[in-house]
């Protein structure tokens, strides 16, 4: 049983979580480029496999960067860390409204105390 399932269109099979690309191929800065050209064309003409694997070009590794950044890893990792900084940063709309709220209060009872003891004193 699939909890909270997601439709994928094109995806025969049942999930519940978003796809990622997976297993990329990279080259070292040292490699020569004429051979990363040889292995990236091997690797893309490689036939699919029983099962409907093959390689192909990922379209898009937002989502990657995206999940590292709601799981606070990876290169997000320094969100995890609770620094004065980084609370106002995240929080400042927030912390903002909260101060307004607080000097509309003082004014609201300091105006209210003031009208009070003129109409004690009349």
């Amino acid at each position: 049983r699939v909890l909270a399932p997601i439709d994928i269109r094109g995806l025969p099979c049942q999930t519940s979580s978003r796809l990622y690309p997976d297993w990329p191929i990279a080259a070292l800065r040292h490699t020569p480029a004429e051979l990363s050209r040889q292995v990236a064309i091997a690797l893309l003409r490689m036939p699919r496999t029983a099962e409907g694997y093959s390689w192909t070009i990922p379209s898009d590794y937002q989502v990657v960067g995206e999940l590292f950044q709601e799981l606070r890893i990876g290169p997000y990792a320094y969100l995890r860390l609770w620094t004065f900084e980084g609370v106002l940063r995240r929080y400042w709309g927030w912390m903002l409204l909260i101060l307004a709220l607080l000097v509309t209060w003082a004014v609201h009872t300091v105006r209210v105390e003031y009208l009070v003891s003129q109409r004690t004193r009349a």
